[in-house]
């Protein structure tokens, strides 16, 4: 197992620079569209022209300043979004350059910071077998830094894995009109959770999985002499022979996550698969396109 350094601080510099760019601009305008504020907000009045819908003109305060006005009226943003983040020990694990967790943190770093820029609230649980850390709602350049600072803080991290305890959790002390985006690889799945998904996927607006893997956890690879496998979440170890094993090993991986796909897909909950070796912008803004079009 790789060891967990995380520093995510310079991601607030990256992110202010990447907004001028094309992949996040993406993002941000996807994301804006999926999750619509809940009404309009008068913000002042501009002169008209002939492009404008007549039926805008307000006719009191065109008399009053001597020329013709309409309303100005914006989106008022108060969306309530909320991430599960896995930080189990089965997301603590590279077979590359980047752990697991490191790149969900990333992805959760980057949601934030298009949230937050759209006006939104953003709130966040670490959990494992337990809630390692709660990050309430709130807005504001000041909450992304205090969440890239416990994204960044290995203390964080670790623990078994116990989905259906923390969607218990969650679906008491969340609201109803709440988004909930859930970011784990889902290994170690117990028979607890289905109960407590099922009432979550009825009862926020949205909820969203990302399926974060390591290539190694789709296909073992075969050109490597032998390897000792560990289990996350014991002391278990075994020393196999990946030509051995690579075939039975890659049909059962993936026997085991479509299952789990196909019980989410169940709820009306759908899944977005990322691997670590692969940029994820894109991927996510696509994931909103196509989730605008089945929710609007």
């Amino acid at each position: 197992m790789k060891e967990l350094k995380l520093n995510l601080k310079p991601m607030v510099k990256k992110f202010e620079i990447f907004t001028k760019k094309n992949t996040i601009s993406e993002l941000s305008g996807n994301y804006t569209s999926l999750f619509k504020g809940q009404g309009l907000d008068f913000s002042g009045y501009r002169n008209y022209t002939h492009i404008d819908d007549a039926s805008n003109i307000d006719w009191k305060a065109s008399m009053r300043a001597g020329e013709t006005l309409i309303k100005v009226m914006e989106e008022e943003r108060n969306s309530k979004i909320f991430f599960l983040f896995d930080v189990s020990n089965s997301m603590l694990f590279a077979s590359h350059a980047k752990l697991k967790c490191e790149y969900a943190a990333e992805i959760v770093a980057s949601l934030t910071f298009t949230i937050l820029r759209a006006g939104d609230s953003v709130g966040m649980v670490m959990f494992s077998d337990k809630i390692n850390k709660i990050m309430p709602l709130s807005m504001g350049p000041g909450h992304y830094y205090n969440m890239i600072k416990e994204l960044s803080n290995p203390v964080n991290y670790g623990g078994n894995f116990d989905l259906g305890k923390t969607l218990k959790f969650m679906n008491q002390y969340l609201e109803r009109n709440s988004v909930v985006i859930l970011v784990s690889d889902f290994i170690g799945l117990d028979n607890s959770w289905r109960a407590h998904f099922k009432i979550a996927a009825k009862k926020f607006d949205f909820l969203f999985l990302i399926m974060v893997r390591d290539p190694v956890d789709n296909k073992l690879p075969d050109d490597t002499g032998q390897i000792t496998l560990e289990d996350p979440f014991s002391d278990t170890k075994l020393l196999v022979d990946p030509q051995m094993l690579s075939n039975s090993y890659n049909i059962r991986s993936n026997e085991i996550k479509n299952k789990s796909k196909a019980e989410f897909k169940k709820a009306g909950v759908d899944t977005l698969e990322l691997e670590t070796d692969k940029d994820f912008e894109r991927d996510i803004a696509g994931f909103f396109v196509r989730s605008r079009k089945k929710w609007r």
